[in-house]
């Protein structure tokens, strides 16, 4: 079981306040939390329940589907072993856009520069328009600070590889 970063969630959401400037107090009202339990998920001390998380997400304008993997990595759940090669493909490039959340936001430049690999390639990859093959997925997932073994399986079968 692969596991990421528990600070990656918070990270993730902290990025999310900032693009839309959102009151934390007042997402902290909406959501129903005490203020001082959303600072430390902000923070990443803590990592919320998925629904929490799911809400705090859409509250902070925020895809959960792209944070999903993020919080499943903070929280050592693995993703599922069988799911058909389409919706590997949809669900590793949502995976990587939410480890690019975490890892706040860094440019295709950025990435290009710190994983080794040409920036077309990146934007391409964080477009959806392409798959990458394993050396690049790991190294992008590695340049955003998580763990490549995240996404592993999901990259298998977005591939169409035999899992054994």
């Amino acid at each position: 079981m692969a596991f990421t970063n528990p600070r990656a969630f918070g990270a993730a959401l902290t990025h999310l306040a900032q693009e839309t400037d959102a009151d934390v107090r007042e997402v902290a009202q909406w959501a129903d939390l005490p203020p001082a339990r959303l600072l430390r998920i902000l923070n990443g001390d803590t990592v919320p329940p998925w629904p929490i998380a799911y809400m705090l997400t859409m509250l902070f304008g925020g895809d959960p589907q792209e944070t999903r993997i993020v919080w499943e990595g903070a929280q050592g759940i693995s993703r599922p072993a069988r799911i058909a090669a389409p919706q590997a493909r949809a669900e590793l490039h949502r995976a990587l856009r939410g480890l690019r959340l975490a890892a706040r936001n860094p440019s295709p430049h950025a990435l290009s520069r710190s994983a080794g690999v040409d920036a077309v390639v990146v934007e391409d990859v964080f477009s959806g328009r392409v798959v990458p093959d394993w050396p690049t997925t790991a190294a992008l997932v590695s340049a955003m600070g998580a763990d490549a073994n995240l996404v592993r399986a999901v990259w298998e079968l977005a591939v169409n590889l035999p899992r054994g």
